[in-house]
C-alpha cells in the first residue's frame, strides 16, 4: 500500500518482509526477506538508512504468545537494531486500539492520551509506544508513533465513515513523519479528513506537515445501504455498542480471551530416569533426561513423593506438547531421595510444584554446589594445625 506512495526521486526504499515480495523490486527499491524478531537480520537491514518505518507484526487480535513474540519482542528488535545501526529515526505504526477503551464522551481523544488498550493487540501497540519513549529519552532517537484508525482501500462498515484512513492519506502521513525536521518523541493519530470524523485529534499530525485530503463520506450511501441503514437513520446508532468506545468491535465480549476448561485432564510429562552420578551428592539423586542425560539445575528437599522441576533440556521434536507445555518445550526431572545405588526407572512425573518451592530448590542446590566445589578445590595441608580446646569451650 505504501510502497508506491513513498517512492521519491533520489530515495531508496529498503523493503523487508517475512515472505518474498509479490513483485520484484523496481528502481529505487531493495528487497529483503527476514523476520522482525531476528536481531542480526534487522541490524543488517538497518545499516546505512536514514529512517525506519516499522509496519510489521500481527495486524489484529491473537493469542498472547504470538502477540508477545511478534508484536512486542519484534518491536523491541526493530528499535534496538536501529540503535545499533545508528538509524536516527523510527516511525512506529501503532493503533487506535492502544486507546481502544477511550469512551465516546472523551472524543476527540487527544494526542498522546494514556493507553487504555482493548485487546492483547492493543497492549502490544501500547508496549511499542513505551519502547519508542524509552529509546527517545534514553538514547536520543527520534520516534514517532502513529495510532492508525482504519486503513483500508475503502470504508467497510458505518464506523469507518469516521475512522477511515485512505491509502493516499496514509502515504502523505508517513512521508511527513519521515521528512519532518526534529520531531523528537510524539504520539499522533492517523485518519483522513472524514465529514463524520472528529473522534481523535489531528493537531500532532498536522504539526509534522500532514494534511489529509480524502473523505469517507463519498462512500457513505453504499456503506449504509450494505449495513441495512437508511440515509435518514441516526448516525452513530446510540444503541450500537460498536460506537461506545474508540476501539469499536474490539471492545466487545466476543473478543474476550478464551478460558481453558478447568476439567481438562492433567497431561503426564516425559518420563525421566535417574542416571548414576547425575548431580548426586550427600545421598541425593537428581534424575536426568533420557534424551540427553543432562542433569537438572535444581535440588530436591526431603519429600515423600517425587518433586518436578524444570531442566535445561529442550523436549525432542517428536514429543507432542499442548497448552503451556507447547510454549516452553521443556522436560521435567523427578527428584527423590534415594540410596547411592538406587536408579529410578519408568516413573511418570507431573507438574504442580509452586514457584516459591522451585526457588527454594534452586537456592538450596546452588548453596550445596558452592560448598562441595569449595571443599574439593581447597588444597590439603600436609601438617594440619590443631586448635586446642577446653572441655565444652573454645579458646577465644
Amino acid at each position: 500500500m505504501l510502497r508506491s506512495r513513498l517512492a521519491r526521486p533520489g530515495r531508496v526504499l529498503r523493503l523487508l518482509d517475512v515472505v518474498p515480495l509479490p513483485t520484484a523490486a523496481g528502481p529505487g527499491e531493495e528487497a529483503l526477506t527476514a523476520s522482525v524478531t531476528d536481531m542480526a537480520a534487522m541490524t543488517a537491514a538497518c545499516a546505512g538508512v536514514d529512517a525506519v518505518i516499522h509496519l510489521g507484526g500481527i495486524p489484529s487480535e491473537d493469542a498472547w504468545a504470538p502477540i508477545l513474540d511478534v508484536n512486542i519482542n519484534g518491536t523491541y528488535t526493530v528499535f534496538e537494531a536501529a540503535r545499533r545501526a545508528g538509524v536516527p529515526r523510527v516511525v512506529f505504526a501503532s493503533s487506535n486500539h492502544a486507546v481502544g477503551f477511550a469512551p465516546a464522551a472523551s472524543f476527540p481523544v487527544p494526542d498522546g492520551a494514556a493507553p487504555v488498550p482493548d485487546t492483547y493487540y492493543g497492549v502490544s501497540k501500547a508496549a511499542g509506544e513505551a519502547l519508542a519513549a524509552l529509546y527517545a529519552h534514553r538514547y536520543g532517537s527520534e520516534a514517532v508513533c502513529v495510532r492508525i484508525l482504519s486503513c483500508f482501500e475503502r470504508p467497510r462498515n458505518p464506523r469507518m465513515l469516521a475512522t477511515w484512513l485512505s491509502p493516499d492519506d496514509a502515504g502523505r502521513l508517513f512521508d511527513a513523519c519521515v521528512t519532518a525536521p526534529a520531531p523528537g518523541f510524539r504520539v499522533i493519530y492517523g485518519v483522513s479528513a472524514n465529514t463524520r470524523g472528529g473522534w481523535v485529534s489531528l493537531d500532532g499530525a498536522r504539526a509534522l506537515g500532514y494534511e489529509p485530503l480524502d473523505d469517507a463520506e463519498r462512500y457513505a450511501p453504499e456503506v449504509l445501504a450494505a449495513a441495512g441503514t437508511g440515509p435518514d437513520a441516526a448516525w452513530p446508532d446510540p444503541d450500537d455498542p460498536v460506537f461506545r468506545y474508540l476501539g469499536g468491535d474490539f471492545t466487545l465480549p466476543s473478543r474476550d480471551a478464551p478460558i481453558p476448561p478447568a476439567s481438562s485432564p492433567e497431561r503426564p510429562l516425559p518420563v525421566m530416569t535417574a542416571v548414576p552420578g547425575a548431580g548426586r551428592f550427600a545421598g541425593w539423586s537428581l534424575s536426568a533426561c533420557r534424551a540427553c542425560s543432562r542433569s537438572p539445575y535444581s535440588f530436591g528437599l526431603a519429600r515423600p513423593n517425587p518433586v518436578t522441576v524444570p531442566s535445561a533440556c529442550p523436549a525432542p521434536a517428536d514429543e507432542p506438547a499442548s497448552g503451556d507445555d507447547a510454549a516452553s518445550q521443556f522436560h521435567v526431572s523427578a527428584v527423590r531421595r534415594v540410596s547411592r545405588s538406587a536408579i529410578m526407572t519408568g516413573s511418570t512425573v507431573r507438574t504442580g510444584v509452586n514457584t516459591p518451592l522451585l526457588d527454594t530448590l534452586r537456592l538450596t542446590f546452588a548453596h550445596h554446589v558452592r560448598r562441595v566445589v569449595t571443599q574439593r578445590n581447597r588444597p590439603r595441608r600436609s601438617n594440619p594445625v590443631r586448635i586446642p580446646r577446653r572441655q565444652g569451650k573454645i579458646f577465644p
